[in-house]
This record gives structure tokens, C-alpha cells and sequence, in this order.
């Protein structure tokens, strides 16, 4: 304690100038501090007002590298309603573009609250379906920017080619 006292003495003999670059420093700790703790807060509020929308559900279960087995899925659908999704990632080719994508496939339920938009207000599911020799795969809009694609071309996951049919 001595010795800190006579670190802040030596530093403030010089007058005050010193100081108020540490008091600057404090306050924008504090501040650092309290937008961290507010920022968090909105987060969680956010997640338990609008968490069901945001899941498409009440729960998610993740499992890596394998599908659930029979016994697990009787439990879980068991205690109520259940979509299957399965995400991965890949590369999308398109003309002479290449971008890493992240793939998701979801069953018929999908979403359990909520609902996906496209851009058109068309429902997802029938754009999916197989038509003109292709499935079809609704994207985000920056995907088209970054094959510098348009709407209703063929884009290639994998060896399968697919049609882009929605935003």
C-alpha cells in the first residue's frame, strides 16, 4: 500500500495533468463496461422473447458426425412436435465462381414457430421440389453477388446440380 501511495504521490506532482488522463482512462473502462453489460442484456431479452422464431422451435439438439438413432428419436418426439434439419458445408460452383456455402436441409415441418419468407412471398417447400430434371435451392442474396449469378440458374453442390429458385 506504501508503495502505491508513493507512485501517486510522485505522479501527482506535477499537478493534476496526469490525473485526468487516468480519470479519462476510468471512465472509459466504465463505459467499456457498462455498454458490454447492456449489450448482453438486450442479447438474452432478445433470445426469451423471440427465441422460439429465431430456433423454429423450443429446443435444438445437435449432433456431429452422426444421425440420431431410433431410440432417440421416439423420446423426443415423444414429447412433442419435431423437424429435422441437416447443415453442412460445401462448395457452390456456378459458371466460373466458387464460394464456400453452408447447406441446410430441413424436412416438411420446418419451421416448428415462425416462417421462413423468401423475397417473392412464395412458401419454400414447393421450390424445392424436382422440376426441369433439378432440385431446386432457395438462397441468400449475397450468394448471387458472389458467383454473379442470377435468379433460375444452375448452381453445382457436391456432383449435384441444383436451380436456384428463390431469395
Amino acid at each position: 500500500m506504501m508503495l502505491w501511495l508513493r507512485y501517486a504521490r510522485r505522479d501527482l506532482r506535477s499537478g493534476l495533468q496526469g490525473f485526468w488522463i487516468f480519470l479519462s482512462c476510468l471512465a472509459l473502462g466504465t463505459a467499456a463496461i457498462a455498454i458490454v453489460g447492456s449489450l448482453s442484456a438486450s442479447i438474452a431479452r432478445g433470445l426469451i422473447e423471440q427465441g422460439q422464431p429465431l430456433l423454429g422451435g423450443d429446443m435444438e439438439f445437435s449432433l456431429i458426425h452422426r444421425e440420431v438413432n431410433d431410440k432417440e428419436r421416439a423420446y423426443v418426439i415423444a414429447k412433442g412436435a419435431v423437424s429435422t434439419v441437416a447443415t453442412m458445408r460445401a462448395m457452390a460452383v456456378a459458371g466460373e465462381g466458387t464460394v464456400l456455402v453452408e447447406v441446410k436441409a430441413a424436412d416438411a415441418a420446418y419451421p416448428l414457430y415462425g416462417a421462413l419468407t423468401l423475397a417473392d412471398g412464395a412458401a419454400f417447400q414447393p421450390k424445392l421440389a424436382m422440376a426441369n430434371g433439378h432440385f431446386g435451392v432457395v438462397v441468400d442474396e449475397l450468394l448471387l453477388g458472389r458467383l454473379n449469378i442470377p435468379n433460375g440458374a444452375l448452381i453445382k453442390i457436391g456432383s449435384t446440380e441444383f436451380e436456384l429458385r428463390g431469395l
